[in-house]
């Protein structure tokens, strides 16, 4: 079993282009996103699910202990290449990936400047029900305004994607990166840098996560 993690700042693309890459690939793939993982945790342990809905509305970091926790219990019941969407997201939860026998095959960085972020954030859409991103702009627009394309259910802004916030984000993960991709790069993981600030990295994107 492979496994692969994405990063990249919050904005800068990588859940869009997960869905575009998935499409037909779930027989090889599966996702480890954090969205999905916290959404088990918001209809399974409501108590824990407060504690993070603070946190995150906050603009802050859910703390480590409690994100490997989640995430210990999906890799060890993975049968297809993992992508691990979302984390580790501090250098602490990399080297306890690395401890658990989790290394990574890659470490994929989709790079997208500080301002570009911001303002594809103020672009930004998702789904009320489901949480399938969309775009105000052309990009990735839904096929009828304001309604997923998916489910039906209406569109809405992110608590999270006012500027304050963001821009809170970005710091935090300007300062926190490099230290993570530094331990999954000794411990022995490629490293792939892929330009997204012109949405225009698809092919990149997909020759890269095939390789593995």
């Amino acid at each position: 079993m492979s496994t692969i993690v994405l990063t990249g700042k919050n904005g800068a693309g990588k859940d869009t282009r997960l869905d575009k890459f998935m499409k037909g690939r779930e027989d090889r793939f599966q996702v480890l996103a954090m969205s999905n993982l916290l959404r088990k945790v918001r209809e399974t342990d409501p108590e824990l699910w407060e504690r993070i809905d603070a946190i995150m509305k906050a603009g802050d970091l859910v703390p480590d202990d409690i994100i490997l926790s989640i995430v210990a219990k999906e890799l060890e019941s993975a049968t297809k290449t993992v992508i691990c969407n979302g984390f580790p997201r501090t250098a602490a939860q990399a080297a306890a990936m690395v401890a658990m026998g989790h290394v990574p095959d890659a470490v994929v960085e989709l790079h997208v400047d500080d301002e570009v972020v911001v303002q594809r954030a103020k672009d930004r859409i998702i789904c009320s029900k489901c949480k399938k991103p969309y775009t105000l702009n052309d990009f990735n627009p839904p096929k009828v305004e304001g309604v997923c394309d998916d489910c039906g259910a209406p569109l809405v802004k992110r608590d999270d994607d006012e500027e304050s916030i963001v821009r809170k984000r970005l710091a935090q993960y300007n300062e926190q990166t490099p230290p993570i991709l530094k331990t999954l790069i000794e411990a022995g993981a490629e490293f792939h840098k892929i330009d997204n600030n012109a949405h225009s990295a698809e092919d990149s994107f997909k020759n890269v996560m095939c390789m593995y």
